[in-house]
């Protein structure tokens, strides 16, 4: 009785797993921190700064995950903001600035 040799070339590795839900996963931030932004715009106090705060936690979780597809510029109307983009993604938002000090482009 012999016994069957698993080959690398026919599993599926976690390695390939993480590279097919990449896509995914960063659509899936894009689109928490959009629909965070459309709601902090609909509420007011303590609520809308909890929708902002998930906003840039999503673009944080977004910039640290998968840098290589996205721009990010110093917004010269809002210094204290920067804008966040992905041709990609096709998306465009604004984030605190101090949140991404380390590759904000001029």
């Amino acid at each position: 009785m012999k016994k069957a040799k698993h080959q690398r070339g026919d599993r599926t590795t976690f390695q390939h797993l993480l590279i097919l839900v990449a896509s995914q996963n960063a659509q899936r931030l894009v689109e928490r921190a959009i629909t965070a932004n459309h709601l902090a715009k609909t509420l007011r106090g303590a609520a809308r700064a909890t929708a902002y705060a998930v906003k840039s936690e999503a673009l944080v979780a977004l910039n640290d995950k998968f840098p290589q597809i996205l721009i990010l510029r110093k917004d010269i109307q809002t210094p204290k903001y920067i804008l966040i983009r992905s041709s990609l993604l096709a998306f465009s938002l604004h984030a605190p600035a101090h949140r991404f000090r380390s590759r904000t482009a001029a």
